[in-house]
C-alpha cells in the first residue's frame, strides 16, 4: 500500500476487504472510525419538502442540470476498477453485468465527446443520457439482436476519470469484440489504463485514491 496512506486508513481498508459479510465493518462502525470522523461535520437537519413544493418547481420550469456528473465514488468500484488483477465486484453485486473499464487523465466531459465521435465513426447511433452517459446502438442486428452498449464516465478528480462500458442488449461475443477491438484504437489518446491490462493500473489507483482521500 502506498506510504502516503495513513495508519487509520490502512486499518479501515483492511476491515472493508473482509470477505465474510458478518465480520466486515458496517456503515455505522465506519462512521465511528478516526479516519471518517476527521474533519467530519454532521449535516444540518432540514425540514422535509412537501409534494406541493416539487409541483411548484416543476410548474415554474425548474430543471436540474443534467450535465453535472456525480463526483462521489464507491470504494469497491474504485479498487476493482483500478487494481490490476483484483476484481472485487462479485463480492458486492448480486447480479454480474458484462462491462469493461478504463481510466483516463482527461476531463470526463472530453472523454465522453471522444466516445461519441468514436461510436459514430463505427456506425453506432449515439444517444446522450444524464450526466456523462452515452447509449450506443449498432446499425444492424447481430446473432442475438442489435448490440446496445452504455458508456458512463465518473470523474473522481479534476484530471482522473473512470469510464465503464456496460452490455445492455445484443450478443455477448459482439460486446466483447466491441470493447476489446473496436473502440480501443480510437480511444488510445484518452485512455490511461484499461482494467487489468498493464503496469499503469496501480498508478491510476494511487491517483484516484488520493483524489478521494479527505484533506
Amino acid at each position: 500500500m502506498p506510504p502516503w496512506v495513513s495508519g487509520d486508513a490502512r486499518r479501515l481498508i483492511a476491515r472493508l476487504l473482509v470477505v465474510d459479510p458478518a465480520k466486515r465493518i458496517s456503515i455505522p462502525e465506519i462512521m465511528r472510525t478516526p479516519w471518517f470522523r476527521k474533519g467530519f461535520v454532521p449535516p444540518v437537519p432540514t425540514s422535509p419538502v412537501s409534494p406541493k413544493k416539487w409541483e411548484d418547481d416543476d410548474a415554474a420550469g425548474v430543471v436540474l442540470d443534467d450535465t453535472i456528473s456525480p463526483r462521489t465514488c464507491n470504494a469497491f468500484q474504485l479498487i476493482s476498477s483500478m487494481s490490476s488483477g483484483l476484481d472485487l465486484s462479485g463480492m458486492f453485486e448480486s447480479e454480474q453485468k458484462a462491462a469493461t473499464v478504463f481510466t483516463s487523465r482527461t476531463p470526463a466531459a472530453t472523454v465522453v465527446e471522444k466516445l461519441e465521435a468514436v461510436g459514430r465513426a463505427l456506425g453506432y447511433t449515439i444517444t446522450r443520457g444524464k450526466g456523462w452517459k452515452l447509449r450506443m446502438e449498432a446499425a444492424a442486428d447481430g446473432p442475438n439482436g442489435r448490440l446496445v452498449v452504455t458508456a458512463q464516465a465518473l470523474e473522481v478528480a479534476a484530471d482522473v476519470a473512470i469510464v465503464e462500458f456496460a452490455h445492455d442488449a445484443g450478443d455477448a461475443l459482439e460486446f466483447k469484440k466491441f470493447c476489446a477491438e473496436d473502440v480501443r484504437p480510437g480511444l488510445a489518446d484518452v485512455v490511461w489504463a484499461w482494467q487489468g491490462d498493464g503496469p499503469a493500473a496501480p498508478n491510476a489507483a494511487a491517483a484516484a485514491t488520493a483524489a478521494c482521500a479527505p484533506p
